[in-house]
């Protein structure tokens, strides 16, 4: 329940026609509906490089205890109870060419079938994700990654 930006300043903070406490009392608001949780946030990726930028990233973002590791999404250790996943694998755009993300999505879809996770949500730029992952989503949602179309795959229902 962190409120984006909630720690930098912004240009209208300047503007001479708005009194300043509104932007107080509207930070003051965000900062006091943050909660404290019983919640254990993992992240891991197959790059150590990319695992130290998001370690940075957390920090900056104001949530420093995150639980990073390097590991390949093959070997997804076996899902807790209450275990979600919430992944951006590799689009075939930036990382990886088209043919090695659709071989990522269907290790994906076996690992995560062996792992017993119930909760996983898979954010990416591929209309035909779920033939390569090898289950239909419970829902899809279309978003844009900048000027990128992507769809939302969200996997919930118990089996």
């Amino acid at each position: 329940n962190i409120a984006p930006g909630i720690s930098r300043e912004f240009a209208g903070e300047n503007f001479s026609f708005l009194p300043s406490h509104i932007w107080q009392n509207a930070r003051d608001e965000a900062k006091a509906a943050v909660k404290d949780t019983e919640i254990h946030v993992q992240g891991s990726d197959v790059s150590s490089e990319m695992i130290s930028i998001a370690k940075e990233n957390a920090k900056r973002a104001g949530v420093p205890e995150i639980d990073f590791f390097v590991r390949d999404i093959a070997d997804i250790a076996p899902a807790a109870d209450k275990t979600t996943v919430v992944c951006n694998p590799p689009y075939g755009e930036r990382l990886l060419d088209v043919k090695s993300a659709e071989a990522l999505y269907r290790t994906m879809g076996k690992a995560f079938e062996k792992s017993g996770l119930q909760k996983y949500y898979i954010f990416t730029s591929s209309p035909y994700f779920e033939k390569h992952f090898g289950k239909k989503a419970d829902n899809t949602r279309k978003m844009y990654n900048g000027m990128l179309r992507c769809f939302y795959y969200q996997y919930y229902k118990k089996k």
